[in-house]
């Protein structure tokens, strides 16, 4: 997260290798759908964050928003996704990285607390 802008890739712990030195065509389409990467906007208002994807491996949500609410404590947000994900209701809980930097609470590097990711 910067000021304004936001990137984030994420892959499951037991996503799949290859199984040899090259990755067969199916493992490579499961290599990039098991990936997920995006990038956009951000914006902030109260304990809303509003996130509009301009780059990601899910073309179709380009463009779209997606609302969520959120609680900061100490080095962790949690958040509550409102609109335009998936999964509306899902809590997300992230842990902020060291040095993440001045400003914003939400300026730095984050990563994902549940085991899956």
């Amino acid at each position: 997260y910067t000021g304004s802008h936001y990137a984030a890739v994420m892959a499951p712990k037991d996503r799949q290798r290859s199984g040899g030195e090259r990755a067969t065509p199916y493992e490579a389409i499961e290599a990039i759908r098991s990936c997920q990467a995006l990038s956009g906007t951000c914006t902030v208002s109260g304990s809303t964050i509003t996130h509009v994807r301009v780059a990601n491996t899910r073309a179709e949500l380009s463009g779209r928003p997606n609302v969520t609410d959120y609680t900061i404590v100490a080095d962790t947000i949690a958040g509550t996704n409102i609109s335009g994900a998936r999964t509306t209701g899902a809590v997300n809980t992230w842990r902020r990285l060291p040095d993440g930097g001045a400003g914003s609470p939400l300026v730095g590097a984050w990563e994902l607390v549940q085991d899956i990711w």
